[in-house]
Order: structure tokens, then C-alpha cells, then sequence
């Protein structure tokens, strides 16, 4: 168990450096699309072109996604419409660790401070070196990280600040020391301005309440006091992530139980991701849940799915009955109920309602317009005493076809 370990504590003069990374997806097989780093004096930002593109939540969340020219795929910016110049993910990777390399100063090595709820981009980072032989380097520079969204759920000022984007928590940060700060209108789907808010916010903690006149060295002595002891050493990121690819195993092992909920809608899809994922924290898979059901049917699985505290109470029943139905071989899988306030309320029926509601209008208004009908007969009777071979639909010659009825008239009326 991870929690038995006792990993030493990050005592020492260390840099901060703020830190980012951009993925085309949320999980760990997923590539890094862009690293960036910052520091008050330097700053580090390169995309990288990945081998898979960008699912559409990765494309919406960044703004980015790949384009086809002839034989080459390039990115592109969704919203300033510019190819972005990209290298590949090794040379992005030696790029980096140079530049970590040169900014150290001597010091006793790198903390990465990033804000996230995932903990992904540490894990991204600490995959992308070990699948290049890197990681060797990587962990003689690179020491800790530092997440400043479990800094917010402290008793410091900053509890209570969790759920709000990372421009809403600096400027919270900065109204409580008495800061003027403008709203910032930067694109926070981009890893350069996630990395450097990040940087901020642990910056403004560290001032603990109450800013002071203070040289570059005294608040550096601050940040250091403050953040160095809430860092987490790269062991301890080391065991998380192995932990992390064990529940991956078993909540895929699980797949099954939840078949139904994977294939209706994406609602559903979520509760189950929600539902396999706590039982995969607490060392569940199909096997364990099978030797519950097979030694305590109903009454292990009510007491096994009590024991999760991330899931609410009203979501209890439910949970119960999907194992339930599921491991019980003289029942069907049990399935979600989709509730639809009336009929045809997806996307589909209001479609379809639009366009039923748009053929009466369309007809409403072509009866409502005076002696159409009388018109609409006068000219096709026209059009068939010329026989409507000489028409060209091509061109739509409108005056050649009238030269042509006048002199079918000027004929019917020679007598």
C-alpha cells in the first residue's frame, strides 16, 4: 500500500516552475499535444504532432485540431485559423529538460507546480520520459510536483475555491490581499496560460493572508517555505501511477456489468464510468464481485456498495440493482431508465417537428395567395399546347419562353 510508505520530505532551496500540457484525450494512452512551462523570467511552450487526432472534447477544450494538406497533417488553431509549427514528441521532450537544465541556478532541483483535478498532466509527463529512456535525466532535474487544487481544499484562504476556472481563483486570491487585478480575457484551453496561472496562484498563497513590501528574495524565501512542504516527491507519483494503471485494469474487467449503461446515452455512459471507478478504488473486478454475489447474494452486495463514499446514497439502489441483475443468472441485464419529458424531445423530433410545422406553413401560404391555382393551370396548359421540347432548363431563357407562348396564343386565335 502506498499509504505505508514513508517518502522523505523535499527539504531545501528548490525552483518553481509552473507547468502544462495539452493531450488530444483524457487518458493515459492518450498523446501529449502541447508542454508548457513558465517561470517569471523564462518561459518554455512547444506543440508536439501526435500520431492519433484529437477526439472531439480534446478539440473543443483546446481549440486545436489536425488538418490534411496533400501527404502531411498539419495543426491547426480553431480560432486564430493558422497552422501552429509542431515537433515531434521526442525532440519536444530533450527541448525541454535542456531548458529545465539551464533555468535550475544551482538550486536543489525543479518543482512543477500545476492546477488540476485529475492529477493527469504529471502522469503524462512521467509516461512520456519513460517511453523515450528519459526518465533517468528527467528525475535528477525534477524533484516534486505541486498541485494547487488540493492547496485550495486547505485551511488556508483558498478553501472553497475548487470549482471555479483558473483565472476566477487567482483574481479571488489577489481581491483578499488587496490586489488590483483585471479580469483576464486569455484562452485558459491553451497549457502556456493554464502553466502560468498556476505559477500565480501558489505565488499568492504563499503570501499566507496579508502581502508585504517585499524584495525578489524574501518572497522567493516565502514561496519556498510554503509550497516545498506541500510538494510530493516523484516516488510518491511513481506508486499513484502505478496504482492508476491497476484501476484502469479493473475497471475495464468490468466492462461488462455495465454493458447496458455504455450504450444509451452519454448520461449513462458517465454514471457507469462514476460506478465502475469507485468499485475499482476499493480493489473490486468481476472476480471479487462474483465471490460476493456467490457467498452473500443481495445482502454482500448492499453492504459492499454502502462502503463507497463516492457514491450518494440515492444512487445506492441503482448501483444494487445493475450487480444484481447482472450476476443473477434468472434475471436480464438491468437496464436505464431514459427519461423523455414527451415525445420526440431528443434533436431528431424537434427536427422533425420543424420540418413537418415548415411543409404546412409552406402550404398555408401557397393556398392563401389569391387565384394561384387559376395561374398555376393557365400556364401549364400553355406549356403543354407548346410541347416543352424547345425549353432550356440549362440557360432558363424566361424571355425566349414567353416569345414562344405569345406565338402559340397569337395561333390559336388566327380565326
Amino acid at each position: 500500500m502506498v499509504a505505508e510508505i514513508e517518502y522523505a520530505n523535499l527539504e531545501g532551496r528548490y525552483k518553481y516552475v509552473g507547468f502544462d500540457v495539452d493531450t488530444t484525450g483524457r487518458r493515459l494512452i492518450d498523446e501529449i499535444l502541447q508542454i508548457a512551462a513558465y517561470t517569471p523570467d523564462e518561459q518554455f511552450s512547444q506543440h508536439i504532432m501526435p500520431l492519433m487526432n484529437l477526439n472531439p472534447g480534446a478539440r473543443q477544450r483546446h481549440q486545436v485540431r489536425v488538418i490534411n494538406v496533400g501527404n502531411f497533417r498539419m495543426l491547426k488553431c480553431m480560432k486564430s485559423y493558422k497552422v501552429i509549427k509542431t515537433k515531434t514528441e521526442i525532440a519536444t521532450l530533450m527541448d525541454l529538460l535542456c531548458w529545465l537544465e539551464k533555468i535550475n541556478d544551482e538550486k536543489d532541483g525543479i518543482i512543477l507546480l500545476y492546477h488540476e483535478q485529475s492529477k493527469l498532466a504529471p502522469y503524462m509527463l512521467i509516461e512520456s520520459m519513460k517511453r523515450f529512456n528519459l526518465f533517468d535525466r528527467f528525475n535528477k532535474i525534477v524533484k516534486g510536483f505541486v498541485n494547487g487544487y488540493e492547496l485550495c481544499g486547505d485551511d488556508q484562504k483558498g478553501k472553497g475555491l475548487k470549482y471555479l476556472t483558473l483565472a476566477q481563483n487567482y483574481k479571488v486570491h489577489a481581491d483578499c490581499l488587496k490586489m488590483d487585478v483585471k479580469e483576464s480575457e486569455e484562452f485558459e484551453g491553451n497549457a502556456t496560460v493554464r502553466a502560468k496561472l498556476s505559477f500565480e496562484i501558489c505565488k499568492l498563497m504563499s503570501y499566507e493572508g496579508e502581502i508585504k513590501e517585499q524584495d525578489e528574495k524574501e518572497i522567493y524565501d516565502a514561496m519556498n517555505k510554503f509550497v516545498s512542504n506541500k510538494a510530493r516527491p516523484i516516488d510518491r507519483e511513481l506508486d499513484e501511477l502505478v496504482e492508476m494503471e491497476e484501476s484502469i485494469t479493473r475497471q475495464t474487467d468490468m466492462r461488462d456489468i455495465f454493458l447496458t449503461y455504455f450504450s444509451t446515452s452519454r448520461f449513462h455512459r458517465r454514471r457507469a464510468l462514476d460506478f465502475r471507478r469507485a468499485l475499482a478504488d476499493q480493489k473490486h473486478d468481476s472476480k471479487t464481485l462474483q465471490a460476493i454475489w456467490d457467498s452473500e447474494k443481495r445482502e454482500g452486495i448492499e453492504k459492499l456498495v454502502k462502503g463507497l463514499e463516492s457514491i450518494k446514497e440515492e444512487d445506492h439502489e441503482e448501483l444494487i440493482n445493475i450487480l444484481e441483475h447482472h450476476y443473477d443468472p434468472e434475471q436480464k441485464p438491468f437496464k436505464p431508465v431514459v427519461r423523455r419529458e414527451n415525445n420526440g424531445s431528443g434533436r431528431g423530433g424537434q427536427n422533425i417537428r420543424r420540418r413537418g410545422s415548415q411543409r404546412m406553413n409552406n402550404k398555408e401560404n401557397r393556398g392563401s395567395r389569391p387565384n394561384s391555382g387559376r395561374r398555376r393551370s393557365r400556364t401549364n396548359s400553355r406549356r403543354r399546347m407548346s410541347g416543352g421540347s424547345n425549353m432550356n432548363p440549362k440557360t432558363g431563357n424566361v424571355q425566349k419562353d414567353q416569345e414562344m407562348i405569345n406565338d402559340c396564343g397569337d395561333f390559336l386565335h388566327s380565326d
